[in-house]
């Protein structure tokens, strides 16, 4: 169901609801999608998944991974940060990865002929359409991207993830799982151990920026124009 249909489909049963409301389970996590179900003519929106619901259109799940202590700040924040939304993956999953490639270093180049921030092997930057891996834009944005689609690819499985994006998906295919590499697995702790806030320095963090997953409450509202409108 298209957007406009849906308001339109909302609308339409306003007047026959007698709940209208958000649900969050309290033992369950809470995700980045919304979806929604009939219960006894009601319509009943969440964010947590369970069987049986719809997902509202525009409001897919993403792939997100929120670094525990905040990951020291560089110049690379702004561009790292649009790509996140324009991928809709986590700006911090891209940063930590950066920072274990290269140390955030774009002239970075491995013996093995990985460039850049996100150090993109050259078969990587072409696909990626990376002109010149050098340069921190395309080099994020490829490697980004790269991981974007690791992550479809894994079903959001962070570890297969970072093992593809280090060792190569036939590796992960050939040992189904995280190959026994120990590059790769010590790769694969390192950015986990990021996100985890075990590997940062460890910052104050101040109010306004700290991150909770307590999702906010949906609100519905009838517009001046009578449309009814779900928003949190």
């Amino acid at each position: 169901m298209h957007g406009g249909r849906l308001v339109e489909y909302l609308a339409a049963r306003a007047l026959g609801w007698m709940l209208l409301a958000c649900v969050f389970a309290p033992n369950a996590e809470a995700g980045d999608g919304l979806y929604y179900k009939e219960v006894d003519g009601a319509i009943v929106f969440t964010n947590v998944q369970e069987k049986g619901l719809t997902i509202v259109p525009g409001f897919a799940p993403r792939h997100r991974f929120v670094a525990a202590t905040p990951l020291p700040s560089s110049r690379h924040d702004g561009y790292i940060r649009r790509l996140g939304e324009e991928l809709g993956i986590s700006p911090d999953l891209i940063k930590a990865v950066a920072m274990v490639e290269s140390g955030l270093n774009p002239r970075a180049r491995s013996p093995k002929g990985a460039l850049g921030l996100m150090q993109l092997m050259p078969a990587t930057a072409r696909q990626y359409g990376v002109d010149d891996p050098y340069d921190p834009w395309e080099n994020l944005r490829g490697g980004a991207a790269h991981l974007s689609d690791l992550l479809d690819r894994y079903d959001g499985d962070l570890s297969l993830t970072l093992a593809a994006y280090n060792a190569g998906s036939g590796a992960v295919k050939r040992y189904r799982g995280v190959p026994p590499y120990r590059e790769t697995r010590d790769y694969v702790r390192k950015v986990r151990e990021l996100l985890e806030g075990k590997g940062a320095s460890r910052r104050p963090e101040s109010v306004a920026s700290r991150r909770t997953s307590t999702p906010r409450p949906l609100r519905v509202v009838r517009a001046s124009d009578g449309t009814i409108v779900a928003a949190n």
